[in-house]
């Protein structure tokens, strides 16, 4: 086994050689203010060791707060989120075992009720796969009440277009289109609804993407 220093022994030794450098720019400091100044040398030097001192503990001190505030700004618990990943769920989609899959997204969403982009994935699971076009419909809706972007918000659409074309609910199917031309419109999406918006009947073949 090899011998690695502890993060304490690499955390003093920083500390050392901050204080160090810092005592020594401040006596060469004193040295060029005395000589161009003709100031007392024990009075810069008796400064040097104070600021020296406040440096080897609350400047370290303010040191330590600042770099632990910027690490943990860049983590996925500060204001940097990384996205999350669902390994587990995607494993057991892979293996077929789609029930399982769509409880371990219900259990991450009891840990994660924000979680908008598991809840998607638990529909178009329910949607696809496990054919449940009621409890996905529901959960389309639920991501629609709370905070989406803007692809969540064509995702969403999307999916109740897709729910309602296949029940063949041209009522609702119209409104998803006609939300769908609006809030997307001038892209492909959005001009695609709203062509299937003005076609008349609205057939199970019909798709606004």
């Amino acid at each position: 086994m090899r011998w690695r220093p502890s993060d304490r022994s690499g955390d003093q030794l920083a500390r050392v050689t901050l204080v160090a450098g810092t005592a020594v720019m401040l006596i060469a400091a004193s040295l060029i203010v005395h000589l161009y100044t003709g100031f007392s040398l024990p009075v810069l030097w008796g400064g040097s060791l104070a600021i020296t001192l406040v440096m080897a503990t609350l400047g370290w001190y303010l040191l330590s707060l600042v770099a632990r505030g910027v690490a943990h700004m860049f983590t996925a618990s500060g204001g940097l989120d990384r996205p999350r990943e669902y390994s587990e769920q995607q494993a057991l989609v892979v293996r077929g075992a789609y029930r399982e899959a769509a409880d371990s997204y219900r259990a991450h969403l009891v840990a994660f009720p924000d979680d908008q982009t598991a809840r998607l994935r638990l529909a178009a699971l329910l949607e696809g796969q496990l054919e449940d076009p009621a409890a996905a419909e529901s959960l389309y809706l639920q991501v629609r009440a709370g905070a989406m972007t803007r692809s969540q918000r064509l995702t969403v659409g999307n999916g109740l277009i897709d729910l309602y074309r296949a029940r063949g609910d041209h009522e609702q199917l119209r409104t998803e289109l006609a939300r769908l031309a609006r809030d997307f419109a001038g892209t492909a999406a959005g001009e695609g609804a709203r062509r299937l918006l003005r076609s008349a009947p609205l057939t199970d073949e019909s798709s606004p993407a």
